[in-house]
């Protein structure tokens, strides 16, 4: 008896299990169906797009060249409102001249000056200021209106210039420094200022040597 009963209680435990089994696949199938038709299992994964690297863009700038400025731009003319200097600088004496403007130089560039005074040196300080110098190794004009009588190799001679500032000879004599007496000497060696050179071989005659 006890086995039947067991046997029964088996019976309905496999059946409920089986109820549930069939009820369980029923539920899977039903959800199955429900998320293919809404196109949720199965999808393909969502397609990340791919950044692609950025190619760094290039600015063209167009150039700018700069345009040739025009003569009246970048040339000092030389005008009549322009004070030109011309300085002579006369080494044997250390004088410096300066004379006055040349008014044939009005309208000439920097160019132009240096070509008609090929030997000076040319400074266009600005348009108000043109400076022409040059070197001389003689006597400022100034300086040749002097003349004294001085000793060259130990004989007389006439001298333009001032003493102890740089001289020129004039005329150089036979008359040697040793034929006039002592005190006179000393004279002639410091120099011996005079008006002319006839005035000075006046001074010199009836030396006798």
């Amino acid at each position: 008896m006890q086995y039947y009963r067991n046997y029964g209680k088996k019976r309905r435990m496999g059946k409920i299990l089986f109820v549930l089994l069939v009820l369980g696949i029923a539920s899977f199938a039903f959800t199955y169906y429900r998320l293919t038709d809404t196109g949720d299992i199965n999808q393909p994964p969502l397609q990340t797009e791919e950044k692609k690297p950025q190619t760094p863009q290039i600015q063209h700038h167009t150039p700018v060249i700069d345009q040739p400025s025009s003569p009246e731009q970048n040339e000092t003319v030389i005008d009549t409102e322009t004070k030109v200097i011309y300085e002579t600088h006369y080494t044997l004496c250390g004088h410096k001249v300066t004379d006055p403007m040349d008014q044939k130089l009005v309208g000439l560039n920097q160019d132009s000056v240096k070509e008609v005074f090929s030997g000076w040196d040319v400074s266009f300080v600005d348009a108000q200021k043109v400076v022409l110098s040059q070197s001389q190794a003689e006597l400022c004009p100034e300086c040749t209106k002097y003349l004294f009588i001085g000793v060259k190799d130990n004989y007389i001679a006439i001298y333009h210039g001032v003493p102890g500032r740089g001289t020129v000879v004039k005329k150089q004599t036979e008359i040697p420094i040793s034929a006039l007496p002592t005190e006179l000497q000393e004279k002639m060696k410091t120099g011996v200022p005079i008006e002319s050179v006839e005035e000075g071989l006046m001074m010199l005659e009836g030396i006798e040597y």
